[in-house]
């Protein structure tokens, strides 16, 4: 420690205790407060007096107690003084006395995280005391936080410019930090004028400019400076954006409640917001700082706030997670006349709920959507977010397995998208906000690690919201507490038990199990945190990351590490040679198999010695410091009965236990472990210390507790008997007592992180002893009496490595850490995670858009997957043959390890009732919009259909194709927000394609050249002939338009993918649509004596074209049509193309599917099958067909049967049907027909 260090850590605690005679008088001033708000809110009932007397009584109450903690304090007796405390606080629990003279007690206990968070409370509900604020700096000073140290002191000195302790230790923290290279992090009065600087581009409407500054300035300032904090709420201000500019100064008061100016923004915020009390409150405190109100906004030129002022472009950096704002000047729950509840909050109904397999509205995960309809909404929104955060900090238990490092609720759990959407105060809309965070809070609690979700709209009577789930019927439960939660915590009524809180823990017992395992989960969310795509395999396996640039994990195993290196760091012998033979410093040991042998191995070592089994490990059945040949038989026995195979003995080795993380050749964390120990305080018995302890919620008996719980067994009860106590002995003030051998933390030990200490040459020997035993990621238990000298100065030794270890030491010793991202990024440094995708939606040309570009890849010598309607292809191998396309199927490319590129072919119904595959794609192109399904699935319209298909725009990142020639794709175009857009049209005629290519865009179209028709790709004036459009078989020399258009949407959306031109013309001359590579699609099936097609055309457009093409092909005989898709849900349709058919065909043999009929509202009635075939048939009949040659069949195979044998040389049969419904009949009857012949 510096010599600046020890003057602030001396200086501090001389500091701390003085302060605590401040906690008796703001205990009356705070009581005198208490009082006079029961005394105006008295009158249901009870008389005013009565009121009155009972305050008084009970600020008496609180005053005497804390008159007894500082008594006993003074006297040493620590636990009498918190017992004191508690008492106080659970007569009034946001008593600021009481709670800085906690967190004073928690220091000198050395409970620093118990002692930050109580000052940080006491600060916030008294927030002009300076002594709050330099206590607060002393503890975060020794919890390592030297740049918040900074900030707290200094907010200390702006209540307070004389408060002595507070200058001392402002300047001794500023040389800490200059000592420790940091110097710019301490707060310099230099930056004040780039405060000014900000807030003059501001008054100037330079937001832009104002936005970097401010971003700059985030950077050079402590974290814990609120002033970046300051400039974005007034950035909002002047942009228009209330709620942003609110969130934003709260968090800042929270961190500095003690600027004026500040509090006169926060006011003009709130009074713009037509929050009248909540503004004549922040004004209040303004003017008692001396900043009159005239001074609220700085410039004249803040906007109100419109739907067009919203900052989408304005630049302005989106802060970084920040703690919660708790209870800033905290509004009661009843206030005005007849002390009206305003912030309770009731709910009616919750309607029309969807749940998708797939992502959906922003989401990046299974969605769940529902309309949520209120009985009451709350009438003071602000008051309303304080209460719920003030509640919602109680969710988690302290620690990182259960609690989160993101920031303010309800705002961490909610899309980044979110907070560019201004909700104008409407109450519903802020309600949503909380019913999705604390949906997925719950969630997250059992272990399911889902993401964010977000509010999608609100009104007068009800909000929607969307979020992320896992388990549909957990996600549904939680939805169902989150309300309750809600109700319970915004009624009027105190209760002592937070009902609503103890449901959900209840209720999360009963999931616990199903869930991810603790650091599984705390690993997913720290990928999706990342922006890398996530899937979780049950509880085990977390698999990151897209096809071929997958990554597979398992608590802290990678899947580069092998199971032999695993079995070798398990094996403690093995892996104790294997260190030896490599020059890394190891205790003697020896591997025995009986209690002889372990006496001799004993005698050549020397007492003390260490049995351990040689192949467990959390420190189980390990007994250290053995020093005779009684204990020594008790630990084999022991250790030889619980393990298979021999014992270890090793050589006892003094020194501090050290854990050292290492991953990928990184020492990244370090934790000095403890063990389980009891401290006395001159009254207790060590059975009652024993209890106490246990009682910390941290600590638990399942492994996904923080801190274990440990017992009075017989190696405790041994430990006692060696210091000559019991478990009745009162243990001396201060007197710590160790109850295990070993520091595990999965044995009741505890951590202190040490990372910032380790010496580089312990550091390397850990990175060394992980690699001799091939471990990716290795927690390395390094003995040595200080860690920060090396180990060859001062001695040390590795005494055992772990494989895949648990990370609770360091979660113990430093919780600010994101560990589990750490090991992400330093495993996967420079990582691509995803593979090219791309997604393509539409009426017609759907899959064949998608074989071609399949094809392309291919040729480009990726592996490619593909989910079509006729199956899932990796390659040329059918994965499935099942109509997979979309969620499905897009899910078994994406997660396939062979995969390099995937194409996904995105239907109707799957965008409805499925969502998408994955968060984003990299392209998407949506090829027309025709009269099909309208009237199903909710779709009644044309323009509705658009606007659902859109949705695969709107996921599209780099490149969109829409189709130039259809104007309401066009109109949809204005949905993406991709890099590029690119069109396809007919020709260079298109009006949009010609003003498209004038702005420098880029598309593709067909172009003539040489008498020849090409397929043209073209970027602004530039084009490029690509390939003749007849050298793509594909198009029959031009024959089948609808592929000349597939053609041009395959073609665009490679190139916008960046594959070579050359590759995407050698694809297109040599794809073919076969049965076996695009079915159902214009397939010409040899092997009949007259011509076979199949398609599987089924609407009007379609028909039609399918009508020119045969028309146009060479058929000297007649032309014969099977149709079982035509027609099935509309009669319009039939009507539309019945004189095509009829001037076309000459037989007709048709039938239907069953399933798509009977739900046809057109076709009802008590035989939906025979409607639509007798319809079919009269139509055809009134077009002039004669009945006989009309033939209808309910059986579909029986159809295609009966069609094909109407065929005689020279004919041509179309058979319009699924290809896995007819594809088995037709290759049947062509083997008897080969066969005949």
């Amino acid at each position: 420690m510096s010599k600046n260090a020890t003057v602030l850590s001396r200086i501090g605690l001389v500091c701390a205790i003085r302060c605590g005679d401040h906690a008796i008088m703001s205990s009356r001033k705070n009581n005198r407060t208490a009082n006079k708000r029961q005394h105006t809110l008295s009158g249901r009932g009870a008389s005013s007096a009565a009121v009155a007397k009972a305050a008084a009584e009970q600020s008496a109450s609180i005053e005497s107690l804390l008159q007894q903690a500082m008594h006993a304090h003074e006297q040493g007796q620590v636990v009498q003084a918190m017992a004191a405390c508690q008492k106080a606080l659970a007569l009034q629990p946001d008593h600021d006395g009481a709670l800085h003279l906690t967190g004073l007690m928690a220091v000198s206990t050395g409970n620093l995280e118990i002692a930050e968070n109580m000052l940080t409370r006491a600060a916030n509900v008294e927030p002009h005391n300076a002594d709050y604020r330099n206590s607060l700096g002393f503890v975060q000073y020794r919890r390592g936080k030297l740049r918040d140290a900074a900030a707290s002191f200094n907010a200390a000195l702006r209540i307070d410019p004389s408060h002595r302790d507070a200058q001392d230790n402002f300047k001794a923290i500023s040389q800490a930090l200059e000592e420790s290279g940091q110097a710019g992090d301490a707060i310099a009065p230099a930056d004040d004028q780039t405060l000014a600087d900000v807030e003059r581009l501001i008054a100037a409407g330079d937001f832009k400019q104002a936005a970097e500054t401010c971003a700059a300035f985030a950077k050079q300032v402590p974290d814990g400076d609120a002033r970046p904090l300051y400039l974005l709420a007034l950035l909002n201000r002047h942009v228009g954006d209330l709620r942003k500019g609110i969130t934003f100064i709260e968090r800042a008061l929270d961190r500095d409640p003690a600027q004026g100016k500040w509090w006169a923004l926060y006011a003009d915020l709130l009074e713009v917001r037509g929050q009248s009390i909540e503004a004549e409150n922040a004004r209040q405190q303004a003017k008692a700082l001396g900043v009159t109100t005239a001074e609220r906004v700085s410039g004249a030129n803040a906007r109100k706030p419109t739907q067009q002022s919203a900052p989408a472009n304005t630049g302005a950096p989106t802060a970084a997670p920040v703690p919660v704002a708790k209870n800033i000047d905290p509004v009661p729950m009843t206030s005005g006349a007849a002390g009206k509840n305003r912030i309770k909050t009731t709910f009616k109904a919750l309607k029309n709920t969807l749940v998708t397999e797939g992502c959906r509205l922003g989401l990046a995960e299974p969605t769940f959507t529902v309309d949520i309809y209120l009985r009451k909404a709350p009438e003071d929104v602000a008051a309303f977010n304080r209460r719920m955060r003030a509640k919602a900090d109680n969710f988690f238990p302290e620690g990182p397995l259960a609690g989160l490092h993101e920031g303010a609720w309800p705002s961490a759990y909610l899309i980044q998208e979110e907070e560019e959407i201004s909700f104008d105060g409407k109450p519903l809309a802020e309600v949503g906000a909380w019913v999705v965070a604390l949906s997925i809070a719950a969630q997250r609690l059992i272990g399911d690690a889902v993401w964010k979700g977000r509010v999608l709209a609100a009104d007068d009577e009800r909000v929607t919201i969307a979020i992320p789930w896992q388990r549909r019927k957990a996600a549904s439960e939680a939805l169902q507490h989150a309300v309750q939660c809600i109700q319970e915590w915004t009624r009027e009524a105190k209760q002592k038990r937070d009902e609503a809180l103890a449901a959900i823990y209840e209720w999360h017992e009963g999931y616990r199990a199903g869930g991810l395992e603790p650091m599984n989960s705390y690993l997913a969310l720290a990928a999706k945190r990342r922006g890398i795509p996530v899937r979780s395999l049950g509880q085990q396996f977390v698999f990151m990351g897209w096809g071929v640039n997958g990554r597979r994990m398992n608590l802290s195993i990678s899947e580069n590490t092998s199971w032999v290196s695993l079995i070798a760091a398990r094996n403690k012998y093995y892996a104790s040679v294997l260190l030896e033979r490599g020059g890394v410093p190891v205790p003697p040991a020896k591997l025995v198999n009986t209690l002889s042998a372990a006496r001799a191995a004993a005698a050549e070592f020397g007492w003390p010695v260490v049995v351990k089994p040689a192949g467990e490990d959390q420190g189980v059945d390990v007994v250290p410091g053995i020093i005779d040949s009684t204990m020594l038989r008790e630990a084999f026995e022991k250790a030889i009965r619980n393990t298979k195979g021999a014992v270890l003995v090793e050589k006892h080795v003094r020194g501090d236990d050290h854990r050292l993380l290492v991953v990928n050749g990184k020492m990244i964390a370090a934790a000095r472990r403890e063990p389980a120990a009891v401290v006395g305080d001159g009254e207790r018995t060590v059975v009652e210390l024993v209890e106490a302890t246990n009682a910390d919620p941290r600590r638990g008996t399942s492994k996904s507790s923080l801190l274990m719980q440990f017992e009075l067994d017989a190696e405790a009860l041994a430990l006692l008997e060696d210091q000559g106590l019991s478990k009745d002995s009162v243990l001396a003030a201060g007197q710590t007592v160790a109850l295990r051998r070993t520091p595990n933390i999965s044995t009741g030990g505890t951590a202190v992180d040490v990372t910032d200490e380790v010496h580089p040459d312990n550091a390397y020997l850990a990175v060394r002893a992980a690699n001799i035993l091939g471990l990716e990621i290795a927690g390395v238990d390094l003995l040595c009496p200080d860690i920060s000298r090396s180990w060859r100065e001062t001695g040390g030794y590795i005494c055992e490595l772990n494989g895949g270890p648990g990370l609770r030491p360091h979660w113990l010793g430093a919780p600010q850490r994101e560990l589990c991202g750490e090991i992400i990024d330093n495993l996967y440094p420079q990582h691509h995670w995803r593979i090219p995708t791309a997604a393509i939606t539409g009426t017609n040309g759907k899959s064949t858009v998608c074989r071609m570009l399949h094809w392309i890849w291919m040729t480009a010598g990726k592996t490619t997957g593909v989910a079509t309607t006729n199956g899932v292809w990796i390659d040329d191998f059918l994965v499935d043959d099942r109509n997979l396309s979309g969620n499905p199927g897009g899910v078994r490319i994406l997660t396939d390890r062979t995969v390099e590129t995937a194409v996904i072919e995105m239907p109707r119904k799957g965008l409805i009732y499925l969502g998408h595959p994955c968060d984003r794609y990299d392209v998407a192109a949506l090829l027309n919009v025709r009269d099909d399904h309208i009237g199903v699935d909710g779709i009644h319209s044309l323009e509705e259909m658009a606007w659902l298909k859109a949705e695969v725009l709107e996921h599209a990142t780099d490149a969109v194709v829409v189709n130039a020639d259809d104007p309401l794709c066009m109109k949809m175009l204005q949905r993406s927000g991709a890099k590029r857009h690119l069109l396809v049209a007919e020709s260079l005629d298109s009006p949009p394609m010609q003003a498209h290519l004038r702005d420098g865009g880029a598309g593709a179209y067909i172009g003539e050249r040489d008498r020849t028709r090409w397929l043209v790709l073209a970027e602004g004036a530039n084009e490029h002939y690509l390939v003749p459009l007849d050298a793509i078989p594909a198009t029959m020399n031009g024959l089948l338009r609808f592929n000349e258009a597939n053609a041009l949407f395959a073609a665009a959306l490679a190139w916008a993918q960046g594959v070579p031109l050359a590759t995407i013309e050698q694809a297109l001359r040599s794809f073919v649509s076969t049965p076996e590579r695009n079915p159902g699609r214009y397939n010409f099936i040899d092997g009949f004596p007259f011509q076979v097609v199949l398609d599987y055309g089924h609407n009007p457009d379609a028909a039609k074209e399918l009508c020119r093409v045969v028309r146009q092909l060479p058929v000297s005989g007649k032309l014969h049509l099977v149709s079982l898709k035509l027609g099935l849900r509309h009669k319009a349709h039939i009507g539309e193309i019945v004189p095509v058919l009829a001037d076309t065909f000459d037989t007709f043999t048709l039938s239907c599917s069953p399933e798509v009929v009977e739900d046809s509202p057109e076709y009802a009635g008590r035989d939906p099958l025979r409607n639509m075939l007798g319809y079919f048939e009269s139509c055809l009949i009134e077009a002039g067909v004669d009945p006989s040659i009309i033939e209808t069949h309910i059986d579909q195979q029986q159809a295609i049967r009966e069609g094909l044998a109407k065929g005689r040389p020279g004919d041509l049969v179309l058979v319009l049907s699924e290809p896995d419904v007819a594809l088995p009949i037709i290759n049947a009857e062509k083997e008897r027909f080969m066969a005949g012949s």
